[in-house]
């Protein structure tokens, strides 16, 4: 049997970033469509990542790949709105890595909470690593 758990952390945020909703991003109810929810939390990955000088696709040798990812939709995000997304390790595993994120409204309010199961990826033998291997960047 399966069932969704709400989702909960308790750690340190490592990095956090704004973006302005787009009206593009926009469903028929005049709010921030759920698919974008997910493009949102990649594009807060790929700051992080190029905060360090490096990209989602070159993380020292390596592609950061989603497993799994689990949406926990809050409140609605209208437009126009500029969103507060924070970043938090909630686990590293020996071949994958957990990251918490919350997404905040201007006015502070919670409007989602998510986690992504990532694998890092050696782009040139294709093989996953242990994340501890790149763990560093989360910690400095």
């Amino acid at each position: 049997m399966f069932s969704f758990e709400k989702i909960r952390f308790s750690g340190d945020f490592f990095y956090e970033d704004y973006f302005n909703v787009r009206f593009l991003d926009l469903n028929a109810g005049n709010h921030l469509s759920n698919d974008k929810f997910l493009s949102y939390l990649t594009e807060v990955d790929e700051s992080f990542f190029r905060s360090k000088n490096k990209t989602l696709s070159n993380i020292d040798g390596c592609s950061l790949f989603v497993a799994r990812s689990l949406i926990e939709f809050k409140k609605e995000i209208l437009y126009p709105e500029r969103v507060h997304i924070r970043i938090g390790l909630m686990d590293i595993k020996k071949k994958s890595v957990i990251f918490y994120y919350e997404m905040q409204r201007s006015d502070g309010v919670i409007a989602c909470k998510a986690v992504k199961e990532m694998a890092f990826v050696r782009n040139d033998t294709n093989k996953v690593i242990n994340p501890n291997d790149v763990s560093y960047i989360f910690n400095s």
